[in-house]
């Protein structure tokens, strides 16, 4: 391990106790990969008011007050570290898109401006979209195991996105259809989650 994998992580653990001046360290470490990743997302911005500074510092923000609350406790080092705030970043990134769309709608009264779909399809053409991709998955899926050890909900989330059915699932399974609506339903509530990070 590196000095400064060493020192991240040792500051991981610190912010994970409360310690605010940790967590100005971290931000100092990582500040220019995060405004630089937000930047890079925010090349057609709909909104000039807001930069890729803010958005990454808002991320940011957010992500410590979590860690710091204990909501991440099986957080332990640089990399699973990096990886959290990559999904808070892109989450602030697509809220803004999302808002400053949504704002845009308004003005125009009833023109509906579909500029956050044309962003994400432009965004899938990026080199970088299927490690980005990858690594959101992977949480997410963490996000289902740390719900459901035996990693019943994790298949149940494969399989749909095989486009297998409910019915096909329970077979598969060998579980009633009611109760694999159920947790799909509760799929969608931890992933519902993940998107408001």
């Amino acid at each position: 391990m590196s000095e400064d994998a060493g020192s991240v992580t040792r500051w991981l653990q610190r912010m994970k106790s409360g310690d605010a001046v940790a967590a100005q360290q971290i931000w100092g470490r990582y500040y220019q990969q995060l405004v630089q990743f937000a930047e890079h997302r925010m090349r057609e911005n709909p909104d000039c008011a807001v930069d890729s500074e803010d958005l990454a510092h808002s991320a940011f923000r957010r992500c410590c007050v979590a860690i710091m609350t204990g909501r991440y406790s099986e957080l332990n080092d640089r990399e699973d570290l990096w990886n959290l705030l990559i999904v808070y970043t892109l989450n602030r990134v697509r809220r803004h898109f999302r808002d400053s769309t949504a704002q845009k709608r308004q003005l125009e009264r009833g023109e509906l401006v579909e500029l956050s779909g044309e962003l994400a399809l432009y965004d899938l053409r990026q080199p970088e979209t299927a490690t980005v991709m990858s690594d959101l998955l992977a949480y997410w899926m963490e996000r289902l195991d740390a719900e459901d050890p035996s990693g019943e909900l994790r298949t149940i989330a494969l399989m749909r996105m095989e486009h297998r059915t409910a019915d096909e699932i329970a077979r598969a399974l060998q579980r009633r259809k009611t109760i694999v609506l159920q947790k799909i339903q509760l799929i969608r509530l931890i992933w519902e989650q993940c998107e408001q990070l």
